[in-house]
Order: structure tokens, then sequence, then C-alpha cells
């Protein structure tokens, strides 16, 4: 059911007196609204988030094709990560 016949037979529900039919129509009606205008506005923050000019100018990634593949590390770098630590590194005075 369209919108508009949702609204139709609302409104015939109103000027019969079925209060609650007109209830339960109008709740539908609005869930479906807000849930519409909600998925429009994760789509666009989705966008401005993902597609950001600023991320992509400090070199962070915006998309899969900068995912690097772990088989092509090689064991040396795999070996200095482990023994940097928590801290990202030996120097404990930064």
């Amino acid at each position: 059911m369209d919108n508009q016949s949702e609204i139709r037979d609302m409104v015939k529900n109103m000027a019969s007196g079925k209060s609650v039919d007109v209830k339960k129509q109008f709740d539908s009606v609005m869930q479906t609204r807000a849930a519409d205008a909600l998925n429009d506005y994760k789509s666009e923050l989705a966008k401005s988030v993902f597609r950001n000019p600023e991320l992509a100018s400090m070199g962070l990634a915006d998309g899969e094709e900068h995912i690097v593949d772990a088989s092509a590390i090689g064991q040396d770098t795999i070996d200095s990560l482990s023994q940097a630590g928590p801290t990202g590194g030996n120097n404990e005075n930064v």
C-alpha cells in the first residue's frame, strides 16, 4: 500500500470513529517516514566519512584499494613490529 492510500484509509477510519485503527495507521506511516529519513541521513553521512578529502590527504585509506596484503609483508617487518611493543617503538621518552 502506498503512502497516499494509507492516509486515505486513515482519514476514512477517522471519519468512522475508529480511533484505534487511526493510531495504528498513523504510527505505521510515521515509522516508515522516520526510517526512510534515517536511512537517507546514514547514506549521506557514510559518503562524507568515507570520501573525506582531508583524510585522503593524510594518507588514510578510503577504500579497499588501500588494504595491504599481509602475505606481501616480509618476515623482518613482522619481527620489527612485534619487538616494538605496545607503544609503537623502543623510545619510551616520546
